[in-house]
Formats: structure tokens, C-alpha cells, sequence
């Protein structure tokens, strides 16, 4: 995740994040106390970091407008925030707390869903609700004992005293829980991982969309019951090193939100498109975006630069990123994987990192101007020594380039080598005999190829 504050209001945020799902945007309005996802009002789905948020995913809001963001990840794009939600409401769990039970209580796993626990669940969308578990004050209520059987096919034991309450906050009802008794000592008591069969305390609480009694529900009181209207897992733990009174626990709670996730809508501008995915145009922008800083440079018509990081360098923009300037020569930006000489000039060609592989003119200095031959990521070069018209380059992949003209005109030159493409590595070496020119040897990871 990257996160950005609004500098006009700062108690707007948004985040930057890469999900299972993709890319998705948060925001926030209200200085983080609740977060919303945000939907492209078209209904699309953008997925600006590809996948790859791990090595590019920047963030930053307009300095004018706090509805107003840029984000960065394979491409540039810019996000407007409309007014009004998405039609499709869900409920989902929106917050966990622990108040007061760190001296005798953890969880092992988050709190969540049964279904998200392969549980097969009979309970309905709207029974789900808000709950607490609370501790302390000699609170203790009736839950229904299960012992472990593969597959959450608990066997019923019995119906026992358990030192908490499961209270439903949204409609101030006690609930009705269930335990499974780990260790088969007919009572609830986690303990410390270390000290538990197994290695692993597994004494859980399940919770029940069913109003409490002292007498326990026959629709639970069954083989495989705690899948009955079940609302929430918590595996609880003990701290290491502590060991509970379970008679009598302080006053603590576990607190699960549980209520409608808003969805914001906004408006999703494409403003660089380095591969022509988007119907747009690269501007001469390099793709795979690291920062966005704006800076404000006319405060009266709102105008601000618009300086962006990516892997060819640093490109910026004057005009809020209709155009793009991406300087080529008097920043150094990139490396040299290797480089070789043409025999008998003053000429080079070199790969370098995401930019690609180059060649100089002859008799070239330090103030020439090189020329781009060959895409990609560009990687070791081999120039012949006696037949100076034959170049070969690399990118990523193992893929080679070969060049019949000295370097003007390049096509493929991979026959015969069967590690080429995504699974192949992807730094390229190449070297050549000194007793044979034509002959080349390029390294993979399943062996070495010989021209």
C-alpha cells in the first residue's frame, strides 16, 4: 500500500493498494476513522498496478483539490471523486478490537466469517450483526461443548458454564456461542500454543445468530452444530509465560464491527499508456512508476508541476499531465549490464537497465548522442571482431537480438534455444570464442547454448 494526504483538507487520505483482485483505490474522509473503497462509476475495473504494486505503486492528491488524485503503477492514471455511493451495498466485518485483553487473551487468527472458513452456513445475509465477547464482573453465560472431528463434524458433548457473554450490540440481544473443547477437559480454557495439544491452543468460540438461553438449541446441540446460524470463528490464545483465572478475568471485551461497506464512486482518466492498453499514448513517458510529487507553481490559477519517478529516469509535466518531458541526456539514470566495441572504431553498443540496448556513433566522446536499437531490458551485447556487421543484443527472457547491418536493423535470433520467454531467466549473458567470432554462448538456468 502507498497513502497519500490531501494538502487542502488533511483529513482526507487515500491509499494505493494491490489486492488478490488487483488494484484498488481507498479513501477516507474523515482522518481514517472509516475507510471506503471506490468503484469506477463506468463499472470498470483498473488495475494500474498489474500485479507488480510490489515494485511500482505511488500516490499523490492534487495540491488544490482534495477530490483529485494521481496514482502510478505500470501506467499514470488520475481519479476523481463524484458524489453519491455504488448501488451494491455488502456488509462485511469493518472492524476488530481487543479492549483490556492483552494481559490474559490474543488471537491466533483474525475473527472472521465462518464461510470464510469453509464452514457451511445456514445463516442469511441479514442476520449478521455487530457483537462483543465480554469478559470480567463474574460474566459467564451457557455454550455448547464440541470435541474436534476432521472437517468441522464436531461431536455434541454437552452444554457448560463458559466465563464470557456474546452480546449483539446492533439489537442489544445475548447470543448463543459454542466452544470446542481441544484438549477434552470439559471447559474453555485457551492456553499458550507451547503448552496446548499439538502445539497450538485451539479452544474456539463460534458465535450464533440465535437468542440465548439456559437451555441449549437443539439445531446446535448436534454433530457438526456449530455450523447452525454461525456468525463468527475467534480463536482465542494465552500469552506465553501467563496463565488465567479463569473465575475471574478482568474487565475486557473483544469488540467485531460488523455494517454496510459504502462505495464511493469515482471518475478513472487514463494519463500515460506505455503500451497502447488504453487507447491513449505513452507521451514519451517511461512505464513502471515509483513517485509523484506535485508542486505547486502558480497558486492563483492552481497550476503545479508535475515531477514523476519511473524506471527510465524522471519525466514532468507542466500541464497537469496532458504532456510529458522526459529528459534524456545530462541525468544519469540507468546502468550498463554490458557493453562491447566495435574492432577498429570508436564505436559501442550496451544494454542497460529497463532502457533498453544503444549504440554510439563513431568516433563517439562523452557529449554523443546515442542511438536506441533494441527494447526491453537490455543486457549483454556482442559485437563480431571480424565481420563488424554482425551485432547481437539481449533483454529479458533470453531474448536476442541480431543485427546483419552494424546495428541498424534488428530481428530475432532465438532458433534453437528452448529457454526463451516468462520462466526463462531474466538477466541474459552472452560471450564469444576469441578463436571463432561467430561463435556465441548464451547462459540459462537449464544449461549453456552455443551458437
Amino acid at each position: 500500500m502507498e497513502i497519500a494526504i490531501a494538502p487542502t483538507d488533511t483529513s482526507v487520505l487515500y491509499i494505493s493498494a494491490e489486492t488478490t483482485t488487483g488494484a484498488e483505490l481507498y479513501f477516507t474522509e474523515n482522518s481514517a476513522e472509516k475507510w471506503y473503497p471506490t468503484k469506477n462509476t463506468n463499472g470498470s475495473d483498473v488495475n494500474w498496478l498489474g500485479s507488480q504494486g510490489w515494485y511500482d505503486n505511488t500516490i499523490a492528491v492534487n495540491p488544490y483539490y482534495e477530490d483529485e488524485v494521481f496514482v502510478g503503477g505500470i501506467n499514470l492514471w488520475k481519479m476523481n471523486m463524484v458524489d453519491g455511493v455504488d448501488s451494491s451495498l455488502s456488509k462485511q466485518i469493518t472492524d476488530i478490537n481487543l479492549i483490556n485483553t492483552n494481559s490474559f487473551l490474543t488471537l491466533y487468527f483474525p475473527i472472521d466469517k465462518c464461510e470464510n472458513y469453509g464452514i457451511p452456513s445456514n445463516t442469511l445475509e441479514s442476520e449478521y450483526t455487530s457483537v462483543e465477547v465480554r469478559f470480567g464482573n463474574g460474566l459467564s453465560q451457557k455454550a455448547h461443548r464440541f470435541t474436534y472431528a476432521p472437517d468441522f463434524q464436531y461431536p455434541y458433548q454437552d452444554y457448560i458454564d463458559v466465563p464470557f457473554e456474546i452480546w449483539d450490540t446492533d439489537n442489544n440481544i445475548q447470543l448463543m456461542a459454542s466452544i470446542r473443547d481441544h484438549d477434552e477437559d470439559s471447559t474453555w480454557n485457551p492456553k499458550c500454543s507451547s503448552e496446548a495439544p499439538g502445539g497450538l491452543s485451539r479452544e474456539y468460540i463460534f458465535i450464533h445468530s440465535v437468542e440465548y438461553s439456559d437451555t441449549a438449541d437443539t439445531n446446535i446441540a448436534k454433530t457438526a452444530g456449530v455450523s447452525h446460524k454461525n456468525l463468527y470463528i475467534i480463536w482465542p490464545e494465552v500469552p506465553t509465560g501467563v496463565s488465567p483465572n479463569y473465575d475471574s478475568l478482568p474487565n475486557s471485551k473483544i469488540e467485531i464491527k460488523y455494517e454496510k461497506l459504502i462505495t464511493k464512486r469515482i471518475n478513472t482518466i487514463n494519463v500515460t499508456d506505455g503500451y497502447g492498453e488504453f487507447g491513449g499514448t505513452d507521451k514519451g513517458v517511461h512505464v513502471d512508476h515509483h513517485n509523484i510529487v506535485l508542486i505547486p507553481t502558480d497558486t492563483s490559477a492552481k497550476e503545479f508541476r508535475f515531477l514523476n519517478a519511473n524506471d527510465g529516469g524522471v519525466a514532468y509535466s507542466d500541464d497537469k499531465g496532458e504532456t510529458f518531458i522526459q529528459p534524456l541526456t545530462g541525468y544519469n539514470t540507468t546502468q550498463f549490464y554490458g557493453v562491447d566495441k566495435k574492432n577498429g572504431e570508436d564505436k559501442y553498443i550496451g544494454g542497460m537497465q529497463d532502457n533498453g540496448t544503444w549504440h554510439s556513433p563513431i568516433n563517439s566522446d562523452s557529449t554523443s548522442n546515442w542511438i536506441n536499437c533494441f527494447g526491453g531490458d537490455g543486457f549483454a551485447c556482442v559485437w563480431n571482431y571480424n565481420d563488424p556487421n554482425k551485432v547481437l543484443a539481449s533483454s529479458q527472457y533470453n531474448n536476442i537480438g541480431k543485427s546483419n547491418d552494424g546495428g541498424n536493423n534488428w530481428g530475432q535470433s532465438v532458433a534453437g534455444l528452448d529457454d526463451v520467454g516468462y520462466g526463462a531467466p531474466f538477466f541474459t549473458k552472452l560471450a564469444k570464442s576469441k578463436q571463432n567470432s561467430d561463435l556465441v554462448f548464451a547462459v540459462g538456468e537449464s544449461g549453456v547454448w552455443r551458437s
